[in-house]
């Protein structure tokens, strides 16, 4: 069987030369801009569209969500971006930043030629230094340019243990390719890249703020894509596809659900193991909504000529055995996927957290799975560094926008859907800036608990949060039932600081997170939450305090109080909580008892890490009682 058909599927080549077509039935166009002709070849796979008036012109190629007015129309989409170019770059940006999909656009402004792509660069471009030439796969470039391979490629083919996901940085195989990281464009006629997001320091958003947004936003996006194709939905035991899932309640009887799992799976082995827990979940949510879902079976594997053409699509292999049964057993349509969403959650480290101060470079080395080799590496990096304009963030986190840029473009949307292209078109929920910023408007705090995640999937379908199999709360924690002689505090409790602006607080019913957010906490600085003197109607209570296990702050910078009207009774540095909670118990004499407080003081500044420094406290419960506790610290 020939198939040469899966090779550079829904690829493209451009160049302001003239080339041959890689492929036989690829599309063409050209267009002149500047005294200079330009020639695209594409997969008529691809939704193609160009507009141009003036000087001002837009190629758009691929698919696109328009998430202000909710349509799919690539000319409408162009129109809308040309339009938004004539009155200013940054217009053109902010209407890109409410772009989902997977494109390239290529625009003409002011007499220069650019090329970008999605928010998380689903849409893989590759470019050239030396010559002007970009294409969907770096194999396309080097057969024009017979380009030589590039020295540390021969290196990484070594690697055995710990093998990394891609090459470090930007790299390819070849010595004068490079990817195109998301928020990044290419000058055409320069031949150099530069940075175009952010364009200016992240925007405070609280909680309550995304959750009146996030929701309904994620809803619109499968609504209106259900409009035009069949979603597909891959389903595991996990809370980003959960999400993913509730994003789908409305229109749930116009998707097909899948999961994957081995045939005959050896519960022993990681990898097998959580696959067949994905498909013990999917299929009982599967059989309780009455969901069309289908079992793909692990079974076959490509044969010769089938992986040799994934091995030209990409050097890196995911999970190449299951393209033969996406194939076999998904109808046609587009392939929703749940990546993306822990970039607004919390970031699992993909390595053993490095010590504090290392540089940036020495993090970002860890972050791709080169931290044993980091020295060996350390040139590559540092002109990555440069070239990707790494100091030119604003107040964003390296290591978050990082993971965003450099993990997502090279690892999960080049290997993963140059891999999978040939089955399917993919469609991510979180492919899109104005959703990518929730992930920098939050306190740490906040995204390592996953509350726009869990929260999110509540308010749009709660009962998916009954069924746990990966997750540590069940749709009862999210509603917190009453617990007998615990003090509720959300509407019983007050806060004092004196620094608003860098004070957060999670309030639940019983249990409630507050403390600093982690930007600059100076000497003095406190915060405090006062429990009102109403709800004190039995003279023992007893108070449950403890802080995060990874919390980094130092010794002697910050201290723990209680207080009895005004009183201290207890105090403790925080950092003597850390995987000891503090449980202490006080007789009341209610006849004076006029107030509780509970709260904590910088007596040292801190200059928080960016990658994990915080300092918040965690009111466990705050119980009361008729007769004398008896356990642990009694004052």
């Amino acid at each position: 069987m020939n198939y040469n058909y899966a090779l550079f599927c829904r690829g493209f080549v451009f160049s302001d030369k003239k080339i041959e077509s890689p492929k036989e039935d690829w599309k063409n166009f050209s267009f002149e801009y500047c005294n200079k002709t330009y020639s695209l070849w594409y997969d008529s796979k691809n939704q193609f569209s160009y507009k141009r008036e003036d000087d001002n012109m837009c190629l758009i190629m691929g698919y696109a969500m328009d998430t202000i007015d909710w349509h799919m129309e690539i000319d409408l989409i162009c129109k809308n971006l040309i339009n938004n170019l004539k009155k200013s770059l940054n217009n053109f940006y902010e209407y890109i930043d409410n772009l989902n999909g997977r494109f390239i656009i290529i625009y003409g402004h002011n007499q220069n030629l650019y090329a970008l792509n999605d928010a998380t660069a689903m849409r893989s471009v590759y470019y050239h230094e030396k010559e002007c030439i970009i294409a969907s796969h770096y194999e396309i470039i080097a057969g024009l340019t017979k380009d030589a391979n590039h020295p540390f490629y021969e290196i990484y083919n070594k690697i055995q243990k710990n093998r990394p996901w891609t090459l470090p940085g930007d790299l390819t195989p070849y010595k004068n390719i490079k990817i195109l990281l998301a928020n990044h464009e290419i000058d055409l006629q320069k031949l150099n890249i530069r940075r175009f997001y952010p364009r200016e320091n992240h925007k405070e958003t609280t909680l309550d703020e995304i959750l009146t947004i996030l929701p309904n936003h994620l809803k619109n996006q499968m609504i209106t894509l259900a409009k035009y194709t069949t979603p597909i939905i891959s389903t595991t035991a996990g809370n980003d596809s959960k999400l993913t899932i509730s994003a789908c309640k409305e229109i749930k009887d116009k998707c097909v659900f899948f999961t994957f799992v081995n045939e005959s799976p050896n519960l022993k082995d990681y990898n097998q193991f959580n696959r067949f827990k994905d498909y013990n979940y999917a299929k009982k949510i599967s059989e309780v909504y009455n969901l069309n879902f289908k079992t793909l079976k692990l079974k076959h594997s490509l044969n010769d000529e089938m992986l040799k053409i994934v091995k030209r699509n990409h050097y890196h292999q995911h999970i190449p055995g299951v393209i033969q049964e996406y194939l076999n057993e998904l109808p046609n349509g587009i392939h929703v996927q749940s990546n993306l969403i822990e970039i607004i959650r919390d970031l699992t480290y993909v390595y053993p957290k490095p010590p504090k101060h290392n540089s940036p470079q020495e993090i970002m080395s860890g972050w791709m799975m080169y931290w044993s080799i980091r020295h060996e590496i350390k040139d590559i990096i540092n002109d990555f560094w440069k070239r990707n304009q790494w100091d030119e963030i604003f107040d964003y986190e390296r290591v978050r926008l990082f993971y965003w840029e450099q993990r997502m473009s090279a690892w999960n949307n080049a290997a993963t859907l140059l891999e999978n292209d040939w089955a399917f078109n993919t469609y991510m929920l979180l492919n899109c800036r104005k959703l990518l910023e929730f992930g920098f408007c939050e306190p740490k705090i906040i995204r390592d608990k996953n509350l726009i995640v869990k929260l999110t999937t509540k308010k749009l379908w709660p009962e998916l949060l009954y069924y746990i199999e990966n997750s540590e709360d069940s749709l009862f924690d999210l509603y917190k039932i009453d617990k007998f002689n615990e003090i509720r505090l959300k509407n019983n409790i007050t806060f004092n600081t004196n620094s608003n602006n860098k004070i957060f607080k999670i309030i639940g019913l019983y249990e409630t997170t507050f403390g600093f957010d982690k930007k600059y906490i100076k000497k003095d600085d406190y915060c405090e939450l006062k429990v009102n003197k109403e709800v004190i109607d039995k003279e023992y209570i007893q108070i449950n305090i403890n802080v995060l296990p990874n919390m980094l702050i130092e010794k002697s910078c910050l201290y723990v109080y209680i207080k009895i009207n005004e009183n201290e009774i207890y105090s403790e540095d925080i950092t003597n909580l850390i995987n000891n909670p503090l449980i202490i118990n006080k007789k009341l004499d209610l006849d004076k008892f006029d107030s509780l407080i509970i709260g904590m003081k910088c007596i040292n500044e801190i200059n928080s890490e960016e990658y994990g420094n915080y300092a918040v406290l965690n009111i466990g419960y705050i119980n009361l009682s008729g007769q004398k506790y008896t356990n642990i610290i009694s004052l």
